[in-house]
């Protein structure tokens, strides 16, 4: 039994060159059009056994699959994934699944289906408007099978009629259109352009291929794009476009051979040949840039990169195969330009293998010791790749190498090379020697241990250094100022500890240690010892800051608070020393420690303690009084009214024992209240101030009336009661009210706001009203309304998944034609505002009076052109407008004008004065040289070779011409018709139609051309 060892490769840089095992039994066969979603996020795969289709995504792709739903053998999809699965089930029937990945909603059973849909399968493929059976030749009895399609639409809004009357059945649908003649018919496979706007197809069994536009396929006088082939015994089989539609290559079935076809000249460009490479099914991928190409066949798999090439290059030189496996029977699929998955049908154990990159390992290729891979491999799981060996020596590649070996892959030749020589090939002269044979030394270098060795810095100078020169058979190295020795190695002078630094605490003068650093002092000048400023030893370590005076020669404090002098030895003014010695404010707070009033005496400070207090700065209570805290500043009587707040029985007082405090005890706190002076209420009780004069205590009742409450406590500050209620009512309003996100369910119970039972499951957030009667959603970006079941202004409603509303585009939804776009307001529709020259719901034709000049898929317009009288009737149109299939502009001529351009002239001759017969002009006694018509085309003026000039009725051709007489050249009416230029002379055009003779107005002498300007300013 055949197996399949499938494998996700990463076509770019190597990262990880283990495999790891994921699943099982896996093909990658898929259906006409993307297998990778449009956004690129997900690809899909079809496992053989079971048979399902599996999809995964991208970011992990030997993770768990998003989604899996059985399948027959042949399947197809609509390209963006979001209307429809067809597949042929196992009992000859087609089944339909909408909506995503939904269960299957549709079914045509096989006894309603033509032999058509039932032998079309292998070519069965989905635009986004047709689905299509194309047309086959019976397995039994070889008759010609007509092309079948279902239009998609219909399959989504379930529209088509029904071949069953029983209402438990699934609906059963037939085809649309059964045709007579056989599209695509004998195909191995089709393959759909990326933007689905083009189908590419081998007919005929894989004589040729045609290329057909998707929206042309219901037309039956449709004409293929363009036909390919014929390729003689190469039969057309697997398809596939680069990413950005610029390349379709065809691989041919028994032939290890791919056509590679420019898609805008539809023409070859390049043949991949791989002979050797197996010839039986070949599948192929291409890059997204068609820059590289991958071959599967029944010998494995060969990657071909696209080469710089001219237009003399043979088709079969422009790509180079740079990557080749042998590993048997081979399916790819490109899912971008980094992944590849390969399957490999082999036989033993059914694996499939995800590899971090395609590291080649040739060990098990290259056998013999001194062979490694010239050509990269690609091993596919555990049966590896192959590749060409080539032998790795002295003399190929290595040039001049001691040793030449593979490395541990015998993915590479290892040069080591001799003497003089180094590259990866040891082909060039290594640094420090020169010559042909890379033998001699070069002017820079020294001979060392009988190498040549540059004179370098980091090798020959230790220390501070500006140049190193070769000096006879050494490196002479040039030290920095301050710095001498061999390599620079030392300082020149100072007083130094070792490794060329100043001894501690002094300072760094041009290397000469001379003096005291920054906050240091010194002993003399220069000093023989250097010591450090301190706040201990300078400051009476009462210092912030310690620095040397800038001479260092004292050292300068920078007191802390409260301390003065030199030292920081004296009190600063405003203290005053304690009994500690420590300077202390003379202030109420500080020094009468809060209890008394602080006046300064000479340098000290005194206290006027207050009636509770007594000693020099107020720090003891007097008799009969405590201390409430120990960091009070006044002493409370002690009663039960001024210690306890009377909420006790009874107060003990204690006297102060030595060096202690005095102590008042309360005993027996009254109902409610606790604490050691009684001054706090009990559990569940809550005060009334803080300290509480009465504490209450916390009851239902009481407290929590509102007929809900469960229990009742306090709020843990003691200052408020604490309702528990039943659920969704509110603890604030005593269990009388729903809580915030709940509304009232009658009068017994509170519902909570959900975002899927009140917001149709399209809010980010769900509440109640403050009234807590409606729950208020916040809806997602694209819904709107009180339960966000509506769609948001500029937003549609859509019927398919995987969204319901979708956002009115003037790409999508205006083909890029609109000025704006937003909904109808009913949210069905969206609305455009065309641009100028377009029309139609979505600005897809041109309007009258404009002609389509570029269209794009299915026809629609691109560019809409102006249909004017200049550039489209020769300017003499008197109108203007486009047929109405908007491909022509109709002109509208002006009298004396004809054809489709006005650019017949039917009023005697030639209205641009060349190549005149004279016929049709009559009394004109000489052939015409020159003409013109007046602005209004009414006027007609002939000048004759014999210098005569005659007017003609332009709107009559019997009225008999009038003779102007003299010598004329060539001139020009004025725009506004009243003055005719003819040189010499200028002329009164207005009173042409009177009685003549017509006498000029001036004659201006000379001859040539006279012309007006546009504003008839200058002549």
């Amino acid at each position: 039994m055949s197996a399949l060892l499938c494998s996700v490769m990463w076509a770019g840089a190597a990262t990880d060159c283990g495999p790891l095992q994921i699943a099982s039994a896996y093909q990658n066969r898929a259906p006409a059009g993307s297998q990778v979603s449009p956004d690129g996020t997900m690809f899909l795969l079809r496992e053989r056994s079971p048979s399902r289709i599996l999809i995964r995504n991208v970011s992990d792709p030997v993770g768990p699959y998003v989604y899996s739903f059985g399948t027959g053998d042949y399947f197809a999809m609509s390209p963006d994934w979001d209307v429809f699965y067809v597949d042929y089930g196992w009992d000859d029937n087609v089944y339909v699944r909408t909506g995503g990945y939904h269960e299957w909603e549709l079914k045509i059973e096989a006894s309603h289906m033509t032999s058509g849909m039932r032998h079309g399968r292998k070519g069965m493929f989905m635009t986004r408007d047709y689905l299509m059976l194309p047309g086959q030749k019976h397995a039994e009895t070889g008759t010609a099978i007509n092309t079948i399609a279902f239009n998609v639409s219909d399959l989504r809004s379930g529209s088509l009629p029904s071949n069953t009357t029983d209402p438990n059945e699934l609906l059963e649908y037939r085809a649309l259109n059964e045709y007579g003649d056989m599209f695509c018919h004998g195909t191995h496979e089709v393959a759909l352009s990326p933007d689905s706007s083009l189908v590419a197809c081998d007919e005929t069994y894989g004589r040729y291929v045609k290329i057909w536009n998707t929206s042309d396929l219901l037309n039956p006088d449709r004409t293929p794009v363009a036909t390919m082939g014929s390729w003689g015994d190469y039969y057309a089989a697997h398809k596939s476009w680069s990413r950005d539609g610029s390349v379709l290559a065809v691989a041919h079935y028994r032939n290890c051979i791919a056509h590679l076809i420019n898609t805008t000249s539809w023409e070859v460009f390049a043949k991949i040949d791989d002979p050797g490479h197996g010839n039986n099914y070949v599948q192929v991928a291409v890059s997204s840039d068609g820059s590289t190409v991958y071959l599967a066949s029944e010998k494995g798999l060969s990657v071909h990169r696209r080469l710089d090439y001219t237009d003399d290059t043979p088709l079969t030189e422009r790509y180079q195969r740079v990557a080749l496996d042998k590993s048997g029977w081979t399916e790819i699929m490109l899912i971008n330009d980094n992944l590849l998955w390969v399957c490999v049908h082999q036989h033993g154990n059914v694996v499939l293998y995800g590899y971090g990159g395609p590291c080649p390992d040739c060990s098990a290729i290259c056998t013999d010791d001194s062979e490694y891979c010239s050509l990269a491999t690609i091993g596919i799981g555990s049966f590896g790749g192959e590749a060409e060996c080539s032998e790795c020596s002295l003399s190929t590649p290595c040039v001049h190498a001691d040793s030449a070996a593979p490395n541990a892959n015998k993915t590479e030749c290892e040069c080591t090379c001799s003497a003089g020589w180094a590259g990866e090939r040891c082909t060039v002269c290594a640094d420090g020697y020169t010559g042909s044979d890379c033998d001699e030394c070069a002017d820079h270098t020294i001979i060392t241990d009988g190498k040549c060795v540059p004179c370098s810095i980091a090798v020959h100078c230790s220390g501070p250094t500006t140049a190193v020169t070769k000096d006879g058979d050494s490196c002479m190295c040039t030290c920095q100022t301050g710095w001498e020795g061999p390599q620079c190695e030392s300082w020149s002078t100072g007083l130094v500890s070792g490794g060329g630094s100043c001894k501690a605490g002094f300072a760094d003068a041009d290397h000469v240690c001379d003096g005291c650093a920054a906050s240091y002092i010194g002993d003399a000048t220069p000093p023989t010892t250097c010591t450090a400023c301190t706040s201990e030893e300078h400051c009476n370590g009462s210092a912030d800051s310690v620095t040397d005076d800038g001479s260092r020669g004292q050292c300068v404090c920078t007191c802390r608070n409260g301390w003065a002098g030199a030292a920081c030895s004296e009190c600063a003014d405003g203290y005053a020393a304690d009994e500690a010695g420590l300077c202390v404010a003379c202030s109420d707070a500080v020094y009468c420690n809060g209890g008394g009033v602080a006046t300064a005496t000479g340098g000290g400070c005194s206290c006027e303690c207050d009636a509770s207090l007594q000693g020099d700065r107020c720090e003891r209570c007097v008799g009969g009084y405590a201390r409430p805290e120990a960091s009070s500043a006044t002493c409370r009587e002690c009663t039960v009214a001024a210690y306890c707040g009377g909420h006790a029985e009874a107060a003990s007082y204690t006297p102060a024992a030595e060096g202690g405090a005095a102590v008042c005890e309360c005993k027996g706190c009254s109902s409610g209240f606790v604490g050691e002076r009684c001054d706090a209420c009990a559990a569940g009780y809550v005060g009334d101030a803080s300290p509480p004069s009465t504490c209450t205590e916390c009851t239902i009742d009481g407290h929590c009336a509102g007929g809900h409450a469960v229990s009742v406590s306090d709020d843990g500050a003691r200052g408020a009661c604490a309702c528990e209620c039943e659920g969704g009512w509110d603890p604030a309003t005593g269990c009388g009210a729903c809580s915030a996100g709940f509304i009232a369910n009658g009068t017994d119970s509170c519902l909570a706001c959900s975002m899927e039972g009140h917001c149709s499951g399209h809010a980010t957030q769900v509440t109640s009203d403050a009234a807590r009667q409606e729950c208020v959603c916040t809806c997602g970006e694209l819904w709107a309304g009180a339960t966000c079941s509506e769609c948001a202004a500029g937003h549609v409603f859509r019927a398919e998944w995987p969204l319901l509303c979708k956002a009115c585009s003037m790409e999508g939804d205006c083909n890029g034609n609109a000025d704006s776009v937003t909904d109808d307001g009913s949210r069905n529709e969206c609305v455009c505002t065309c641009k100028a020259g377009f029309e139609g719901g979505s600005c897809d034709r041109c309007r009258a009076g404009y002609f389509v000049s570029s269209t794009g898929a299915g026809g629609v317009a691109l560019a809409c052109t102006q249909c004017t009288s200049a550039d489209h009737c020769s300017g003499n149109a008197a109108a203007v407008t486009s047929d109405a299939a908007r491909g022509l502009c109709e002109c509208t001529c002006r009298t004396g004008w004809a054809g489709a351009r006005c650019d017949v002239w039917t009023l005697g001759a030639s209205a641009s004065g060349a190549n005149f017969s004279g016929t049709g002009f009559p009394a004109l006694g000489s052939r015409p040289v020159y003409n013109l018509l007046s602005p209004d085309g009414t006027r007609h003026v002939v000048v004759g070779s014999d210098g005569k000039a005659y007017l003609y009725d332009a709107t009559d051709a019997s009225a008999a011409p009038v003779l102007i007489d003299g010598a004329y050249g060539e001139g020009s009416f004025s725009a506004d018709g009243e003055l005719l230029a003819l040189q010499p002379y200028l002329f009164d055009a207005s009173v042409f139609g009177g009685s003549p003779p017509y006498s000029p107005l001036l004659d201006m002498g000379g001859g040539g051309f006279a012309e007006f300007s546009p504003d008839d300013a200058e002549l």
